[in-house]
């Protein structure tokens, strides 16, 4: 092989070619890099270092490098020079090491070190390379403050894999509400917890995300928890920008306080309508009616006596009359019959009509009254509350034909804002509380919505119009009060009325209330009802006094729960419970199974009620409903301080 001939001018002009590009390029770099010797000490810096740091060149050279590093870094340095010196070998040398560097007016940033040794005339030389890598930091800051934010969110939020549909990642808020740990959840799709949809149906759902018709979807449907209970969720889907896989983001708002609200909305503005309607179409009937009677009444004076004509008159007169009574019980359900409202006691009432109610129900039904002495006073029409009452008292009676127990109980109530929140048409305040209690058959969800609707009964037709309660209902809400139904099927129906108080009785002269936080708490409750809707806004009311909430819309669920081996420091469940286990027995077999903490029952029935129908409670505690927030929060507090 034929050697290369080299000339030492070429080698050289080369050589010198190569530098200036070196140092051209080192020049160029938007990196601050410095050369030092075995002492420490800056030899050369780019002019990006001057930049960086805030130095001229001639202020570094001959300057030991730890005067670019704050504590404990400078120290750190100092011994790593004292180790070479020492060893010959350097304690670092590596790529992409990061520390702090600090500036000339003592500012501090992050940035990136690589450290490199070479030797230059028989000495060690060590360059380094140091790159600002402050934006790097913000942005992995702002990023993991995001990532906290999404973590702890009280709100659900999902990531999943569009093709797979198989959870990603989910976040604290999710794993709690649902009652599964992150293992479980990341080999489950949305499917596990949306009843509602089946794969395909989902798969359609998403469609416009999956294929990048549109960019986010919103809609409702319904989550299933662990433990086998319900609720409703707005979900907020949208394409995560350049995954791979394709990866779709869910934030979930728990709604089901909402819709409870929506539906009660709903509820007293169809009341309202129907109102409206009943009223204009009573209105118009009674001047019918007041035109056929008095004509009538012109015919029967212009009549002989004896004439078979007058006995067809006087009938067609006690039906103008029918008519006429009708029209007045409509015009009170749409809240236009006229009142004559006087302060008065309802005790006093209650009791000058304790003999006809005994007569109007007969001696198969006992009549219990339980007057709360000293109650607030209240405006009202007297006359219209003793029919209002009486009116209950036949529908309890009808509802046992054969025989039972009525109870009529009065007491002072105060409706706080959370309470009349899920109303919508009534104001928070004092009230006097008379509850109307039975034995009878009861009624189902369905019929209670509707019991209030003027002629809709589930009596034959012969036994009554349909206007009991829609008079009541629209007596009780011209007086400026509230009404509200609980019944069981095959056990009973409470109708509780709530009359605004005008004022207290004279001889009352205790010293206005103090308002008082309510009684917070820590640890866990267990709330059992079989009724979602119920639950829920139970269980919110609970989380936000401070304690931790596990739902469950069985005593089954409850117990499935208690055998998981999850800490219950109290169960707050319903009495009744007609799909399941009643709450008694849910109490006695967590008793059973070795269950040391508080038990609170709740009922819309009162705690005779419950006796009555051979419920044994025990000493367990009883709140009724409905309960305001105070009442909930005393009786928790109560029942875990006992």
């Amino acid at each position: 092989m034929a050697e290369i001939e080299t000339h030492p001018h070429h080698s050289n002009t080369f050589l010198q070619e190569s530098l200036a590009r070196a140092q051209a390029a080192i020049e160029a770099t938007t990196d601050a890099i410095i050369s030092i010797d075995k002492n420490g000490l800056i030899e050369a810096a780019n002019r990006a270092t001057e930049q960086l740091f805030g130095y001229a060149t001639d202020e570094l050279v001959g300057e030991n490098v730890s005067i670019l590093m704050p504590e404990p870094h400078r120290s750190q340095h100092d011994s790593y020079i004292k180790h070479y010196l020492k060893s010959g070998t350097p304690r670092v040398i590596g790529i992409g090491r990061e520390l702090s560097g600090q500036k000339k007016d003592g500012t501090i940033f992050p940035m990136r070190l690589s450290v490199g040794e070479s030797e230059a005339n028989g000495r060690p030389i060590f360059s380094g390379i140091i790159h600002d890598i402050t934006k790097r930091k913000e942005a992995e800051t702002r990023r993991d403050l995001l990532g906290r934010i999404v973590e702890q969110s009280l709100n659900e939020i999902y990531v999943f894999d569009a093709n797979t549909l198989l959870f990603v990642d989910v976040n604290k808020g999710a794993r709690e509400n649902l009652g599964y740990s992150i293992k479980e959840l990341i080999s489950m799709s949305p499917l596990h917890i949306k009843p509602e949809y089946t794969e395909h149906a989902f798969r359609q759902l998403i469609k416009p995300i999956t294929q990048g018709t549109e960019k986010s979807i919103v809609f409702e449907t319904i989550h299933k928890r662990k433990d086998g209970s319900t609720y409703d969720v707005e979900v907020h889907m949208q394409d995560v920008n350049g995954s791979r896989p394709k990866l779709i983001a869910a934030i979930l708002i728990d709604i089901t306080e909402r819709n409870a609200l929506h539906a009660q909305l709903r509820q007293v503005k169809k009341m309202e309508t129907l109102g409206q309607l009943t009223g204009g179409v009573a209105h118009d009937f009674n001047n019918i009616l007041a035109a056929i009677m008095g004509s009538l009444e012109i015919i029967e004076d212009e009549t002989p006596e004896n004439s078979t004509a007058r006995e067809f008159l006087k009938e067609a007169l006690d039906a103008t009359q029918m008519g006429a009574d009708l029209t007045r019980r409509l015009l009170a359900f749409a809240r236009h019959q006229p009142l004559e409202p006087t302060t008065l006691s309802l005790n006093a009432l209650l009791r000058d009509i304790q003999t006809i109610i005994r007569r109007t129900l007969g001696g198969n039904i006992g009549v219990e009254f339980r007057l709360k002495p000293d109650i607030g006073l209240v405006t009202i029409d007297a006359v219209e509350f003793e029919n209002a009452v009486l009116n209950l008292a036949v529908n309890a009676r009808d509802a046992m034909p054969d025989g039972g127990q009525l109870m009529i109980e009065t007491d002072d109530a105060d409706l706080d804002s959370n309470y009349i929140a899920t109303l919508g048409d009534v104001s928070p305040g004092k009230y006097v509380r008379v509850r109307v209690s039975d034995t009878g058959h009861g009624m189902t969800p369905e019929i209670v919505d509707r019991a209030f609707e003027p002629f809709f009964t589930t009596k034959l037709k012969e036994d009554g119009t349909g206007l009991g309660l829609s008079t009541v209902y629209g007596f009780v809400k011209q007086s400026g009060g509230h009404i509200v139904i609980y019944s069981e099927p095959d056990f009973g129906t409470v109708v509780t009325l709530y009359l605004p108080v005008t004022e207290r009785h004279q001889e009352d002269t205790s010293p206005p209330a103090q308002t008082v936080p309510m009684n917070s708490g820590t640890g866990t409750v267990l709330v059992v009802d079989d009724n979602a809707r119920v639950r829920r806004i139970a269980a919110h009311q609970i989380e936000s006094l401070g304690y931790s909430v596990i739902e469950a819309s069985s005593g089954e669920n409850a117990l499935e729960v208690f055998n998981s081996g999850q800490a219950i420091d109290l169960v707050f469940t319903d009495v009744l419970m007609p799909k399941g286990k009643s709450g008694p027995e849910l109490a006695n077999q967590l008793l059973e199974l070795g269950y040391t903490g508080k038990i609170l029952f709740t009922s819309g029935f009162t705690e005779d009620a419950i006796k009555s129908a051979e419920l044994a409670t025990g000493e367990i505690p009883l709140l009724q409903k409905p309960y305001s927030k105070r009442d909930l929060a005393d009786a928790l507090h109560t029942a875990l301080e006992s």
